[in-house]
């Protein structure tokens, strides 16, 4: 890799505030507060299959399941006063989301800030590759938003208001959901790779991690429409992804020289849930001698890329989605060496 051009990681990026993402985020926040004060006060109707009713009137409604049921005005105006009252707050709800996606990302942009003095003391590397999206906090948002709506609606509906459970229990859900949606989405910042002689320098969420070649891994995901290549390091799920396909080759070539480097000084290699030690290969929790692995296949289903293991009669062993096991290059090697599997 010493031929490559000396580069460094872009410390323009780095400095850049990320303005689009922030105006998408303030206008989820001014779409919340617009459909609240909108919602605000509105009139109840009171409606039987359509019609309007009038005080004293009942409702005869017929369900499937729960057969014929009959309802009086006063007690749908009762339930109709309720979702009323709280759709507001589903606005408002929505709204706070979506500010405290614009702290998250302001905080995360001035933790990326912090990092320019240290990045920049790093000599020149042989590849570095610099990219930030913000894709994901941005549709992230959006989804969390309706979400966390529908949540806090049924939520001051049917707990606070009506003092229904049914109801309250889909809010948790909704909320607990918009949450788990938000964790993902969260802002990840700058992501950088820079290669050096002995090491990759990784930035990933603010912080820079210094890999020895041998303990850095990489994955290629040809599940989604376009391919996804990472960087990343041994027992680690957080990873770099890498979008310049020459840089990416660049690295994956240098793991692979260090890895089959360390397959050859014997030991225990991992690659994800494959784990090949001496004579056998572990997939999953299931141990295999490596003689009888005589052929790795693959093929592509609704469930994403997989990799079978083939005995010489060409039954199955095991499988393994591609995008779980990392550094397959190094794999397939260490398999062809040890036990001549045809790869």
């Amino acid at each position: 890799m010493s031929e490559n051009k000396a580069v460094g990681i872009d410390l323009a990026l780095l400095k850049r505030l990320p303005i689009v993402t922030l105006i998408w985020l303030a206008l989820l926040a001014a779409a919340g507060v617009v459909f609240a004060v909108m919602n605000r006060g509105k009139e109840v109707l009171v409606t039987c299959n359509g019609q309007p009713m009038s005080p004293g009137d009942s409702c005869r409604t017929w369900r499937r399941r729960g057969g014929t049921s009959v309802r009086t005005y006063e007690q749908i105006l009762a339930v109709e006063t309720d979702s009323v009252q709280a759709v507001p707050y589903a606005g408002i709800a929505a709204t706070l989301v979506a500010v405290a996606m614009i702290v998250a990302v302001v905080i995360r942009h001035v933790k990326d800030l912090a990092l320019v003095n240290e990045i920049s003391a790093l000599p020149p590397a042989h590849v570095a590759v610099t990219t930030r999206s913000n894709a994901g906090v941005a549709f992230g948002t959006l989804a969390a938003c309706l979400i966390v709506g529908v949540g806090a609606w049924l939520l001051w509906r049917d707990l606070i208001v009506g003092n229904r459970l049914g109801g309250a229990v889909l809010a948790f859900v909704a909320l607990a959901l918009a949450a788990g949606l938000l964790w993902v989405s969260r802002p990840a910042g700058i992501r950088a790779a820079a290669a050096f002689d002995d090491r990759i320098v990784a930035v990933n969420r603010s912080k820079i991690r210094e890999i020895p070649w041998h303990e850095a891994v990489y994955t290629t995901n040809f599940e989604s429409d376009s391919l996804v290549n990472a960087i990343g390091w041994e027992s680690k799920t957080d990873a770099v992804p890498i979008e310049d396909e020459p840089a990416f080759t660049g690295l994956r070539a240098k793991i692979n020289e260090a890895w089959l480097q360390k397959a050859n000084q014997g030991g225990e290699l991992k690659f994800g849930k494959a784990v090949v030690s001496g004579d056998t290969v572990r997939i999953g929790r299931t141990n295999i001698p490596g003689a009888n692995i005589a052929q790795v296949t693959f093929t592509k289903t609704r469930d994403g890329m997989f990799m079978i293991f083939r005995e010489a009669s060409g039954a199955e062993l095991k499988q393994l989605r591609v995008v779980e096991v990392p550094n397959p290059d190094v794999l397939f090697a260490v398999l062809r060496h040890r036990f001549g599997t045809q790869i």
